[in-house]
């Protein structure tokens, strides 16, 4: 499936973190690993995706090992065949549900830190300026 970069409205920064991904059709969970993160989801590497729309599990492991899990819904799928076409991993584009809206936020400014950028000011630092 082709995905349409010009939709997305968040700055992505590459994250590789490993994970575990879990689909209720599934037998047994998957070991991934993420590529990279917005504020509203992730992309995670995997060859064996779910279907497109299928509420998933993700448990991330963090740096210090603490686990971070977040209920997603898969939005689009780089197939392996298309992937190698494309000179990219295979895997799947997620959108966190809104309720793991905080854990992702501070996944995301993990992300950014480590790419060296600023952090964005809260709302109520920028209405103040």
């Amino acid at each position: 499936m082709k995905q349409d970069d010009n939709r997305r409205t968040a700055p992505r920064f590459p994250l590789d973190l490993q994970a575990t991904l879990r689909c209720p059709n599934w037998q047994t969970a998957e070991r991934i690993a993420t590529a990279n993160v917005s504020r509203g989801g992730m992309f995670l590497r995997t060859e064996r995706p779910p279907a497109i729309g299928a509420k998933i599990q993700v448990t991330l492991e963090l740096p210090d090992g603490r686990l971070v899990e977040v209920q997603s819904v898969v939005r689009h799928i780089v197939a392996p065949e298309e992937a190698k076409r494309r000179g990219r991993a295979p895997g799947v584009g997620v959108q966190t549900l809104p309720e793991y809206t905080n854990e992702f936020k501070a996944l995301v400014e993990i992300a950014r830190l480590r790419q060296g950028k600023p952090a964005v000011p809260s709302t109520k630092a920028r209405l103040k300026s």
